[in-house]
């Protein structure tokens, strides 16, 4: 943000979606602190974001979005706007997509359909 865009800003009482886009996120999961005593319910290695687990599974994004709309997708955490994964519930979904052959796949596939 410039400092003509600040000025604006005051005199319009208007802010514009760039101004947002340097901000870091509001919901880090993994940067809130337990109160003392307390352990952390959730670290690094718990959860992924909805574009790390596309990555790790070789799909886009897009392609992950589609997968949670049709619920076919691991379960998620969803906070405002973001959406979380829980690395065990990655690793649910993909066993339970194990198949042993092509055969099985197609077979699974067709008993999913309503």
């Amino acid at each position: 943000m410039f400092i003509g865009d600040k000025a604006q800003q005051m005199t319009t009482g208007k802010t514009k979606v760039s101004d947002y886009r340097d901000t870091p996120a509001k919901h880090n999961l993994s940067s809130a602190a337990p109160r003392q005593g307390q352990a952390s319910l959730l670290t690094d290695d718990d959860i992924v974001t909805e574009e790390d687990f596309a990555a790790e599974i070789g799909k886009s994004p897009v392609s992950v979005r589609r997968y949670r709309a049709q619920g076919i997708g691991p379960r998620f955490v969803k906070l405002g706007r973001g959406i979380y994964y829980r690395r065990a519930a990655i690793r649910e979904w993909l066993l339970a997509n194990e198949t042993a052959s092509s055969a099985e796949y197609r077979i699974r596939a067709r008993e999913r359909r309503p």
